[in-house]
Order: C-alpha cells, then sequence, then structure tokens
C-alpha cells in the first residue's frame, strides 16, 4: 500500500482524528500537552493510528504556523554545553559515524537533512567523507558554516531538491518534524541515494518503556514540534512501502534523557513517588544525572529504549551490479 500526504486545507476538512497518511480514523491517546520546553504557548493533542502503527500530533500545522517553537535558542542550534559532555558528545558522534561506516562500508560521501548545529557533518568531515545538508532555520545554517566551514542548503524538507545522489542520506531527529514523512522518504529513495546506498534514520521510540512509564512528560513527545510519532514497526514498514530492503530496528541509548525526563515531573503533579524521585535527581550536578540516567537506561534497554535507529538499502538493479552496497 501507498501512503498519500494531504495538503493543510483537505486535511482541515477531515474530522480532526484522520490521520493525514492514510486517512484512518485515529485514537486519541494524550490530550492538552503544552510545549514541554515552554518555548511557544501552543497546545497539542496526540493521536494513533492504528493503520499507520504510529502517533501524530493535532492541530496539523503549517511551517509558518510552528515557526514560533523554534527560536534561535532551540536546544539543537546550541553548542554550549558542560565541556565534559561535549566530550561525550564528540565520542558518541564517532561512534555514530562508525556504526554508519559499519553499514555501508564503501560510502564517500553523506547528505543530512535537518544538520541542526552541524555536529554530525563535522564528525562525518574528520572521517573523510564529502559531506552536504539541508537546515530551514537561518540560525542553524550559520552555526554550521562557523562550526564546519560548509554552506549548507536552505529549505523545509518538503521543500528541498537532491543536487545530486549520495552513498548515506541521514535523517537524525529531523523525520518527527517533517510535514510529510512518507513522502521524503520515497524521494530520498527516488533522488538522494545511489543504488546500494543507505538511508540512516533517528527517532525517538513510541513504542519505548519510557513512554509507557511517562506519559505525556515523555521527552520524546516534545510538541508541538514532533508532527509524528514513530513507533518501531510502523517506521519499518514505512521504509519497506518506499522500496528500502533489509531494514534493520536498532536501540538508541541515550543516557541523558533520562534527566531531561524528571524536571517535567517534577514541574507538575503526579504520584508522590514519582515527585520524591525527582526531587533527589534534579539537583544532582550533570555528571551525577547522566550516570544515574546511564544505570536506569540501561536496565530498562530490553523493554524498547526510548530512542531507536533504523537502517535501509536502496535495491541494486542488475545492471548497477558493480556499485557499492550498504551491508546492513
Amino acid at each position: 500500500m501507498t501512503t498519500t500526504t494531504m495538503t493543510n486545507a483537505q486535511a482541515a476538512s477531515m474530522t480532526s482524528f484522520d490521520c493525514p497518511l492514510c486517512q484512518c480514523s485515529g485514537e486519541l491517546l494524550l490530550k492538552e500537552l503544552a510545549d514541554g520546553q515552554r518555548i511557544s504557548s501552543l497546545v497539542s493533542d496526540v493521536v494513533y493510528c492504528r493503520g499507520c502503527e504510529m502517533g501524530f500530533t493535532i492541530p496539523i500545522l503549517s511551517e509558518a504556523e510552528l515557526s514560533e517553537a523554534y527560536p534561535s535558542e532551540y536546544t539543537c542550534y546550541s553548542t554550549k554545553e558542560n565541556p565534559l559532555l561535549l566530550v561525550a558528545k564528540k565520542y558518541r558522534l564517532a561512534r555514530e559515524c562508525t556504526f554508519v561506516s559499519h553499514c555501508h562500508p564503501g560510502a564517500k560521501d553523506l547528505f543530512e537533512i535537518g544538520v541542526g548545529a552541524g555536529e554530525f557533518l563535522q564528525a562525518a568531515k574528520e572521517k573523510g567523507w564529502h559531506v552536504a545538508g539541508v537546515e530551514p532555520s537561518e540560525h542553524g545554517r550559520n552555526t554550521t558554516q562557523g562550526l564546519t566551514g560548509i554552506t549548507v542548503q536552505s529549505g523545509y524538507a518538503s521543500q528541498f531538491e537532491f543536487k545530486q545522489k549520495y552513498d548515506v542520506v541521514a535523517i537524525r531527529h529531523a523525520l518527527e518534524h517533517v510535514l510529510a514523512p512518507d513522502l521524503l522518504i520515497e524521494k530520498i529513495m527516488k533522488d538522494g541515494l545511489r543504488p546500494g546506498g543507505l538511508i540512516y534514520i533517528k527517532v525517538p521510540r513510541f513504542d519505548s518503556w519510557e513512554l509507557n512509564i511517562m506519559g505525556k512528560f515523555w521527552h520524546g513527545l516534545d510538541v508541538p514540534r514532533h508532527r509524528y510519532h514513530f513507533s518501531s514497526t510502523g517506521l519499518k514498514k514505512m521504509l519497506e512501502r518506499a522500496g528500502f530492503s533489509n531494514v534493520q530496528v536498532h536501540d538508541d541509548i541515550v543516557p541523558n534523557d533520562i534527566a531531561r525526563f524528571l524536571p517535567y515531573w517534577f514541574r507538575e503533579k503526579g504520584r508522590l513517588g514519582i515527585k520524591i524521585s525527582a526531587w533527589l535527581v534534579t539537583p544532582l550536578p550533570r555528571l551525577l544525572a547522566y550516570a544515574f540516567g546511564t544505570l536506569v537506561a540501561y536496565c530498562l534497554a530490553p523493554l524498547g529504549a526510548g530512542r531507536m535507529v533504523l537502517t535501509g538499502a536502496k535495491p541494486i538493479e542488475r545492471s548497477d551490479s558493480s556499485s557499492s552496497r550498504a551491508r546492513i
């Protein structure tokens, strides 16, 4: 089955719980969620679509309507952190590049959709890859230029066009922000990857223990910025419908997420045990909170980590049998 994405005008004519991807009737899961980062005044609901096996945020907003939720100080555009945590981040980025290299040993170039501050592009550049990308935020583009010396394209994921094909296309915590994720994945398959190329996706995992326990306080919801909330099975099926082969799902454990969740709990009403736990952990120095998050994350990872990585390969046609191929 091929999914289709409707325009805003068409979406407005549907009932509020209709899935914008498959038009199936959805089920209200979480109601009246405020912006967890307290950036905007927007209030959202999260609806679950059994047809797509994932959630979506309502109301469905245009890029212009959602712009107030992306100020220049938005976290993904910032490179200011505790020096020790910056060392840990650089290590994680290097490991990420190693993982991508393992999935596609012959890769020589990479394109990232939604580069943020450009830190992943810089790590890939240091590994010897030719890199490029696209970013809608002027602040993000300027930060990337200053950090990496790379001038990335300007534009939203729904608007830009690939100028060439690449060995790897990466979408790291950007797909959930996109208005039409199914069409973007189809565009990557058609125009973004060489035969045998690798798609590399990182997103919050909707079918995780973190959502099951934390509910509306889960940091991975991040409404209204996150338009879609992907389960492992739902996103895997979306990639397979677009034509990707050998689609794999991997846990992505980020201990710092646990430390971020606790302030959400502490600010809101909740069970006494939760409030006491948050009260105890929230004041801890960042490094101790990180250590606590590491312990919790790895202990509960078998129940579904809070983030996930999906990889898939663009099939090689018989006439392209000499092409380098992703090994997943």
